[in-house]
């Protein structure tokens, strides 16, 4: 025979493109060669059956209701179906999962479930009738095993890991040999006694008696007044715990025992609570002797004792309710209900421990008001939304299929009228056009309104953000964050954080110093001398401080606005003025309920117009209004609580105007902490340089903020440090720039005059150069040399009425314009010879290097 390229060949001539490939005839050849006749496919067993009919459910049920065990597979094969069938019907038709089993102490009898309840239920009735001093009074305690090693567990021993890196491994898990009791017990407040047992010794009754003599003087020494009260010891029922003997001394001294049903460690503080906490610290750690087991024991206990014990008695009361609710079987993993889930969010704002760049008036401005706004918010939106807001009536009503529903909708979306119900004018066609101005059309759109109050109010916020996030050139909201922070910690870790806070402050201050020049900052170095706030600049340390005022005039202008705009947006018309909070209390305490005044009426009209054969016919539908209960106690509540934060933003402004303006006030508040660091008195003449010249407004606004967030203790080390950084750093460097002092020129013509000089020696033009930065004219050119960098300092005068044959030469004394001290000029010679270059002598040498004087 041919071969099968051969026959390729000859079919591809044949029939061309529809020619089988080579493979496939190939694979032909070789079957026909093996003795096969025929190309057709053998008989197979056909798709499996996957149809989820009825009777197929049924079965399965069945077979899962005989056998929970079964896999998958199992049940596709002993009915006859695929396993996805299966697997489909026991999800989506059944409704089932197939679950573990999980571990529990014991499997407990029905007997012992019973037992579970009554007791918790009497425990948690006394709880609730003694309230907090019950639980209080409860001392837990029991015996555990403290071992070398224990395995971590899996959470702890989770990495992160790269893309494509090896998994981290560890042993099987084991627990070591060596092995320490410890007999521990704690109350609400702390831990009270811990023992551990010496080895070889067995915790009998008499062991436990002696162990609970130490723990009587524990409390009579820590507890005073818990054991004046008496304790209620909770502990299980152990041999020992119920020896007569013990049980004996505890009713003698006055103790009482806490019923604890049996097999119920899920109920025992120790086991549920303290317990695994120290475990967890040790776990994945090797211990080669008793006295290293027992150390890390006592640091695990110190671990929980810092975090607070106060959950572990406390969360008795949570336990008790749950095991009633499992009616007394074994819980784990506790199920947040929808209030308690609520409660744990709105917790995880810490709002009253909020910590920013702002003081209590921003606060309730931003954070109080809108979380107010939200909730408020969210209660309307559900009755309009949810629930049914509006149920109208119609005397003479149309026939036909949703009328009903057709005029609920239609009248809340167009509106309805504030018209009595006895008013006699319902078939005036007049009245109802003057009573157009007066539809309520406000009760559809309070969710939105709310919502847009939330975002107002927030605004001002976010300007202040982006003036501290981007104009400052740092973090100021951190900083301010770690300032509370370093309030509660202690130690190394605060004198480190105090240290970065300072240091922050400390370059934030000098990158913002003043070292342009020319004749606009000249005019704005004039202008800031002489009205301070007027200029604007981040450079004369004036930028933060205006802006935060300016966010504060925006908080003020928003709240009173608020207050307007609630008014026009609920219609209420000229009868209600500016004091629509106290006028609606007073109509509600006089007894002029909504039927009277008509403001958020229950009950309104509405008139509709419906198609009819034959033209369109007037109805008139009486609508209930249940939704305006809720819009008035809202409106009510929020008119007040907008006013309240108006009066307290007008008060707080005028308050940081003051803080911020006035220099003195500045320099005593900078001198207070100072006091109490002990720096005031070595250093009391640099304070005012400190608070004018390098603080500036925005430095001493900064750490007020911090005391108002973080206290005094924390902003007092802030400015200890901020200080002693500025005395090694730049004392004496003006951080406002360069001065040119038109008072230190009057002062120049005066000396001057003193010293006998002619008019003819005051007209030639003086110009003094003071700092580093400053700039002189050459004489009639418009180029500009440096001047030399120099405190305020002229070269002594030579008059002509002076003795020009002795050689002496006056002294001339100019006066500071910001700190007001008078100094000589010999004296600012030396200060500047220690710093700087000598100067030329005299003006001759200054009009021979080009300067003008």
């Amino acid at each position: 025979g041919r071969s099968a390229t051969e026959i390729f060949e000859e079919m591809r001539q044949t029939i061309g493109d529809f020619c089988p490939s080579y493979e496939t005839i190939r694979r032909w050849a070789i079957a026909i060669r093996n003795g096969k006749e025929d190309l057709d496919d053998k008989p197979r067993s056909g798709r499996p059956t996957s149809a989820r009919t009825d009777s197929l459910v049924s079965q399965v049920e069945a077979a899962v209701l005989q056998d929970r065990r079964l896999t998958t597979r199992q049940l596709a094969d002993a009915i006859g179906v695929s396993h996805d069938s299966v697997h489909k019907i026991l999800t989506e038709d059944l409704g089932m999962r197939k679950v573990c089993a999980k571990w529990v102490p014991h499997l407990l009898t029905d007997d012992q479930r019973a037992r579970r309840v009554a007791m918790c239920a009497s425990n948690l009735q006394r709880c609730r009738r003694e309230g907090m001093a019950f639980l209080q009074r409860i001392v837990a305690c029991d015996e555990t095993w403290a071992h070398s090693w224990e395995a971590e567990l899996k959470r702890q021993s989770a990495t992160w890991c790269r893309p494509g890196s090896p998994r981290p491994q560890k042993a099987i898990r084991s627990i070591g040999q060596l092995k320490v009791m410890h007999v521990t017990f704690f109350d609400r407040e702390g831990l009270l006694f811990d023992q551990p047992v010496p080895v070889g010794q067995t915790v009998n009754g008499d062991f436990y008696l002696s162990v609970l003599v130490k723990v009587r003087r524990a409390i009579r020494d820590k507890r005073p007044a818990l054991h004046a009260a008496g304790p209620i010891l909770l502990h299980d029922n152990a041999a020992p715990h119920r020896k007569q003997s013990v049980l004996a001394t505890i009713e003698s001294w006055g103790w009482e025992i806490l019923p604890h049903p049996p097999y119920s460690p899920d109920l025992s503080p120790c086991d549920f609570f303290l317990f695994p906490r120290i475990k967890e610290s040790m776990r994945g750690q090797r211990f080669s002797a008793e006295e290293d087991v027992n150390q890390a024991y006592k640091a695990g206990i110190a671990a929980v004792t810092n975090n607070g014990m106060t959950a572990g008695i406390d969360g008795l009361v949570r336990r008790w309710e749950k095991c009633i609710e499992a009616e007394g079987s074994y819980f784990e993993n506790l199920p947040n209900m929808v209030g308690s889930e609520f409660i744990d969010f709105v917790t995880k704002w810490n709002i009253p421990a909020y910590a920013g760049v702002e003081d209590f008036s921003d606060k309730w401005n931003f954070l109080f008001t809108p979380c107010i706004l939200v909730l408020c918010t969210m209660v309307v939106t559900v009755k309009q939304y949810l629930l049914k807001p509006i149920v109208c009536f119609t005397s003479n009503k149309v026939t036909g299929t949703n009328y009903d529903s057709y005029m609920e909708n239609f009248c809340w979306v167009d509106g309805t009228y504030p018209v009595p119900v006895d008013s006699k004018s319902h078939d005036d066609t007049d009245f109802w056009k003057r009573m157009e101005s007066q539809r309520l059309l406000y009760y559809q759109w309070v969710p939105f309104i709310l919502g847009l109050q939330t975002v107002m109010f927030y605004l001002p916020r976010l300007v202040w953000q982006m003036v501290i996030t981007y104009r400052s050139g740092t973090d100021l909201q951190h900083l301010v964050n770690s300032a509370a922070e370093a309030a509660k910690a202690d130690g190394e870790k605060r004198e480190k954080v105090v240290k970065h806070i300072a240091g922050s402050l400390e370059h934030m201050l000098f990158m913002h110093r003043e070292y342009r020049t020319g004749k606009l900052q000249s005019l704005k170095m004039r202008i800031f001398r002489a009205a301070n706030l007027l200029v604007a600049s981040k450079r004369l340390g004036t930028g933060l401080s205006i802006a935060y005022l300016a966010v504060k005039l925006l908080y003020l202008a928003n709240s009173i606005g608020q207050i307007y705009l609630m008014q026009r947006f609920l219609r209420l018309g000229t009868n209600y003025t500016g004091y629509f909070g106290l006028q609606v209390l007073s109509d509600i305490a006089a007894g002029r309920d909504w039927e009277y005044t008509m403001v958020f009426p229950r009950v309104a009209f509405c008139r509709t117009n419906v198609a009819i054969f034959g033209g369109a016919q007037t109805y008139l539908s009486q609508c209930a209004l249940p939704v305006n209960m809720l819009n008035e106690k809202i409106y009510i509540f929020l008119w007040f609580w907008f006013v309240i934060g108006s009066a307290i933003t007008a008060a707080s402004l005028p308050i940081w105007l003051c803080r911020i303006v006035n220099r003195r006030s500045r320099a005593r508040f900078v001198r207070r902490f100072l006091r109490l660091m002990d720096d005031y008195d070595s250093e009391k003449r640099l304070v005012g340089e400190f608070v004018v010249e390098f603080l500036r407004h925005d430095g001493t606004f900064l750490l007020k903020m911090m005391q108002l967030n973080a206290g005094d203790i924390v902003t007092g080390d802030i400015v200890h440090e901020l200080f002693r950084m500025w005395r090694d750093k730049h004392q004496g460097q003006d951080m406002r720039g360069p001065k040119a002092s038109r008072a230190a020129a009057a002062a120049v013509s005066r000396d001057r005059r003193g010293a006998g000089c002619g008019d003819d020696e005051l007209n030639y033009p003086v110009k003094i150069q003071l700092e580093s930065g400053g700039t002189a004219r050459r004489p009639g050119r418009s180029g500009k040399r440096q001047a030399p960098s120099a405190p305020i300092y002229m070269s002594p005068l030579k008059c002509s009425g002076d003795d020009v044959g002795s050689g002496m030469e006056k002294p001339l004394m100019l006066k500071d314009p910001d700190s007001g001290r008078s100094s000589s000029g010999e004296q600012q010679q030396q200060q500047q010879q220690q710093q700087q270059p000598p100067l030329t002598a005299s003006f001759e040498h200054l009009r021979a290097s080009g300067l003008p004087v």
